[in-house]
């Protein structure tokens, strides 16, 4: 006979495990998963309240309707000859700015 146990006792061991653990879980307490479920559920309320007491946040889009890479891709060659005009004028102006300001802080020194 081959040495070693046989189908109940292997059986039997399994089974014993099992109510060993069974048992066992009876003196300890809540599971992991059991604790888990519990905390997390003192955590909703936490954050349920966190969200009251927060003021509501205020939408800032960042859009910008003048962007060219807004809908860029899908124009014409008249169109973009068209916003480059526009943004040499608008260089040309800034410019004419900037020196009309370096003049008037030239005068208000000088006086």
């Amino acid at each position: 006979m081959a040495k070693g146990k046989s189908g109940k006792e292997k059986q039997d061991n399994v089974y014993n495990e099992f109510q060993r653990v069974i048992r066992q879980s009876k003196y300890d307490g809540p599971t992991m998963v059991e604790q888990i479920i519990a905390k997390t559920e003192s955590d909703k309320i936490i954050h349920a309240k966190r969200l009251e007491q927060k003021p509501p946040q205020p939408f800032i889009s960042h859009y910008n309707p003048d962007n060219p890479l807004n809908g860029s891709g899908s124009w014409s060659k008249s169109q973009w000859e068209v916003y480059k005009e526009k943004v040499k004028a608008d260089k040309v102006i800034a410019n004419q700015l900037a020196k009309q300001q370096k003049i008037d802080e030239q005068k208000r020194e000088n006086l």
